[in-house]
């Protein structure tokens, strides 16, 4: 059961409905269901809803710094806001492609319910701020939703580049090798002479949106193909006359000699290749909107690769010598990863946003063929997501905001779109223009809480216990044959077998980046995880003890073959780290066991990304099963908390007498309470349904009764309230 936070206020149930603790989802839907975890505003201890009445642009009133009369940048107390013409502190929660819609279908339903595309925008703008989005991002009908009284703020895209690739293509008679996004050799001609013409060109005409207050700033370009080889395409690739080779070769045998060639280029090399080719790109981009328009942002390409350009420090810190934000669109993973979003902002000194990422319902009837989001069973799920996915940007001081892709399903109809975009349940509305409600329902309340959670963790940055879940799990079988992909399951097995087929050892994979500039000052490392499922064997000991190791080389990932990692791992170099004595017997189930791993701290400026093994210290015939980090019950899922030095006295007085409620095993568990506290239990209606003094072993456990109902409301002293699901 997932765990269960602090109201002030009886009747603070929004949340209620929104209670889920996982969805399942999949890429393709070739692929088979996986259960992914959502994380709640209410999981976060001590969070309370106050609401926040934006200003005219979708500012938080109550953060005010110096105003510029335009929309700029600034770093304050560590984390990264945008700072509005006011002055005021803005998070963009925006919708990219706010148009109406261009097939017969969707015009037709514009005629009907408005009569005209100018009074859509109205209703555009209404709608948009009524569900507390406070921009419109990419692809957005600007030139109709700019000019209403108090519009949103906007961002306008121009395409240098691919309009360049256009007509370079045209010229050359068409291209024998592009890359999926159609650029020939997965290179950008950025040395050809001529496109320098084609970003001026591109620049000139904002110099119409200079003096407007609601324009945030400009996307150059989207999702340009920044490989990691691309000094060795453009040496290989291209004539001896183009002058992209001879950019290239001339800055080669710059660095080495003349006559470098291909057989000389090092990794090195092409890490700094990035300032010249990337940097030429960016730098032009720079100086025509700032020729054109000095007064607004520059927000990047649209980075989208992430085992190119979102893996790359080296574009990064191109990037932010030019970009004012970095402009990211997230997709093949369920949430941003912490480390990556930390890694983003310190590689480029900039702050981020994300312009694009969705997921596509099952229950629209749409084919949801077409489009790079995930899919999940409903518009609920959507919802659910949308909520994890924010929280998660919250919690990272670099992101400023995002963009969801898009505003309007797809029309299956409409052949006149690209191939990417013709059938999937993307939007927040259908084609009727219909609000897809049960995602809307909690996306309203998501961006309703933005700005108040964003108080909140300012508030507790000083906490002094940190916590931090694996970014990949899985367990291994000693079988060479077998290839199933365990890092799917909700459950990590860890039987000692003696090597033979029945072993099963569970691996953890943990990423420090984030922590390690206040790495020395870390006091403790306890590793906890839940025990979710225990056969003991009649012949084993009534005691085992589960060892844990670091593995210094063994990197995977969760989608890897068992016989894939198992070859890695019988290479693997371990390091003892603790221990801790798990009791067999089915009594231990739904237990949470920690082991000190203290001794770590030492190996993390070497290696911050650690994989950590769990191993029986004995043969055994038992089988464990321990909740991985999708399991359904969060309680249980695996997670390290880590102690530092100088706590914080007031902050460690409230977790300690913070009051929890949950339900497992069919009984209502109570604890955290003083100890001369009175408890009181009240149903939906508010009606009191039980009440009891509490323990003195500050723990009660009562058996739940079905007249309760589903939710519950536990109160405290008539003080602290907690909302519990049954």
């Amino acid at each position: 059961m997932r765990k269960l936070v602090l109201l002030s206020g009886l009747f603070c149930l929004i949340q209620a409905g929104f209670a889920q603790i996982s969805v399942e989802s999949r890429e393709k839907s070739t692929d088979s269901w996986k259960s992914y975890p959502v994380e709640h505003f209410s999981d976060n201890a001590g969070y309370e809803f106050t609401p926040v009445v934006p200003n005219n642009y979708g500012s938080n009133p109550s953060h005010r710094t110096t105003a510029t009369g335009f929309f700029r940048t600034e770093k304050i107390d560590g984390r990264w806001y945008i700072i509005d013409p006011d002055g005021y502190t803005y998070i963009h929660k925006g919708v990219a492609c706010v148009a109406p819609g261009t097939s017969v279908k969707q015009k037709a339903a514009v005629t009907s319910r408005w009569g005209s595309n100018e009074a859509w925008s109205v209703y555009a703008t209404n709608w948009m701020k009524a569900a507390g989005f406070t921009g419109s991002g990419a692809w957005s009908s600007v030139s109709l939703l700019r000019t209403k009284p108090e519009p949103v703020v906007y961002s306008v895209i121009i395409n240098p580049m691919s309009t360049y690739r256009t007509m370079h293509r045209g010229v050359v008679g068409g291209y024998t090798n592009a890359g999926w996004q159609g650029y020939e050799h997965n290179i950008i001609r950025v040395f050809d002479p001529a496109f320098e013409t084609y970003m001026e060109n591109a620049c000139r005409p904002l110099s119409q949106y200079k003096d407007d207050k609601y324009l945030l700033g400009y996307f150059v370009d989207n999702e340009l193909p920044w490989v990691n080889d691309a000094l060795d395409r453009h040496l290989k690739f291209l004539a001896p006359t183009e002058p992209g080779y001879i950019a290239a070769k001339g800055w080669l045998d710059a660095r080495k000699g003349k006559d470098a060639g291909l057989a000389d280029i090092t990794q090195e090399d092409r890490n700094d290749f990035w300032d010249f080719y990337a940097g030429k790109f960016f730098s032009l981009a720079k100086t025509y909107i700032t020729k054109y328009d000095p007064n607004h942002l520059f927000l990047g390409s649209r980075f989208n690769q992430r085992t190119e350009e979102l893996a790359n420090p080296y574009i990064f810190a191109t990037a932010g010598k030019y970009c004012d934000i970095i402009s990211i669109n997230h997709y093949r993973e369920w949430e941003p990863i912490t480390s990556r979003m930390s890694n983003w902002e310190k590689w480029s000194g900039k702050p981020f946003m994300i312009t694009e990422f969705y997921t596509k319902g099952e229950d629209t009837g749409l084919p949801n063929v077409s489009g790079a989001g995930w899919l999940v069973k409903t518009q609920r799920d959507r919802g659910l997501f949308y909520q994890n996915f924010i929280i998660k940007l919250l919690k990272s001081n670099g992101c400023v905001g995002w963009d969801w892709f898009r505003y309007q399903d797809n029309d299956p109809e409409d052949l006149s779109t690209d191939q990417s975009n013709r059938d999937a349940n993307k939007g927040l509305i259908d084609s009727n223009y219909d609000d897809h409600h049960n995602a809307m329902e909690i996306i309203k309340a998501t961006n309703y809480r933005v700005y108040s959670f964003l108080e909140y963790l300012q508030q507790h940055k000083g906490d002094e216990e940190k916590t931090l879940m694996p970014v990949d799990d899985s367990f291994v079988r000693m079988m060479n044959a077998d290839h199933t992909v365990y890092g799917a399951d909700q459950l990590l097995r860890v039987k000692n077998g003696n090597g033979n087929s029945y072993e099963r050892t569970t691996l953890l994979r943990f990423d420090f980046t984030p922590l390690l500039e206040v790495v020395d000052r870390i006091s403790s490392i306890e590793l906890n995880i839940g025990l979710s499922g225990i056969y003991p064997a009649a012949k084993d000991p009534s005691t085992v003890q589960m060892n844990a190791y670091a593995v210094s080389n063994l990197p995977f990932e969760e989608s890897e073959a068992n016989s894939v990692i198992l070859a890695r791992f019988a290479q693997r170099e371990d390091t003892y780290l603790g221990n801790v004595t798990i009791p067999v017997s089915t009594q231990s189930r739904n237990q949470v066991f920690a082991i000190d791993i203290t001794t770590l701290k030492s190996m993390l400026k070497l290696n911050p990304v650690i994989t950590l093994r769990l191993q029986m210290n004995v043969e055994t015939e038992t089988q464990f099963e321990f909740a991985s980090r999708e399991n359904s019950n969060t309680a249980l899922r695996p997670l390290l908390r880590i102690q530092y030095e100088n706590l914080n006295t007031a902050s460690e007085a409230l977790r300690t007498n913070s009051v929890q409620a949950f339900v497992r095993d069919s009984n209502l568990i109570i604890t955290g309470y003083g100890a001369n506290s009175q408890i009181r239990l009240y149903n939906m209606k508010g009606e009191l349904v039980h009440s009891l003094p509490a323990s003195a072993s500050r723990q009660v456990s009562l058996p739940v009764c079905p007249s309760w109902g589903t939710v519950l409301i536990v109160s405290v002293d008539g003080k602290k309230s907690i909302k519990t699901f049954i």
